[in-house]
């Protein structure tokens, strides 16, 4: 499996909520990194958390692409982007917000670039750049009838930072 594979194989398991077959394609020492995460998660709290929301929507999906695959000795850089989607179903439980009961109502976030390291088969990384109108405020938005879903991403994005 290539570099590339192992990431979209972790969002396939992620989106199907197979969070047992997804952390098992992560290293120990994981992290996520991003725009809406001040601090580092580590596989257990971002699992957590992507339970969390898992729960709350059906047919959620990141709708992961890969753009590019650099291989080194430290690792392979995966870079590529996010397209998520889904529909609120369930309970939507934010730490430190009010509970969101279900609306029916589907969301669309904006492209979000993302940059991953796997090596050895396991993703030790994940750095997502969120847009000003995405991420999970942006999903509250849509919601509550605050914004409209984003509009359907073109084939390119722009890249997160290294």
């Amino acid at each position: 499996m290539t570099p590339g594979d192992t990431i979209l194989t972790l969002y396939r398991r992620i989106d199907a909520g197979d969070f047992t077959g997804a952390r098992a394609l992560l290293a120990p020492s994981f992290r996520l990194t991003s725009t809406v995460h001040p601090e580092p998660m580590d596989a257990d709290a971002w699992l957590g958390a992507l339970a969390l929301f898992d729960a709350a929507f059906s047919d959620v999906s990141h709708g992961t692409v890969v753009d590019a695959e650099n291989g080194g000795e430290d690792g392979s850089e995966v870079r590529g982007r996010f397209h998520v989607s889904g529909r609120h179903t369930g309970h939507l439980s934010i730490p430190g917000l009010a509970e969101l009961a279900p609306t029916g109502k589907a969301f669309r976030l904006p492209a979000e670039p993302f940059a991953a390291r796997v090596r050895n088969g396991l993703v030790e990384r994940v750095r997502v750049t969120m847009a000003l109108n995405g991420g999970y405020k942006a999903v509250l938005a849509q919601l509550r009838g605050e914004a409209e879903p984003a509009p359907l991403a073109p084939a390119g994005g722009e890249e997160p930072a290294a």
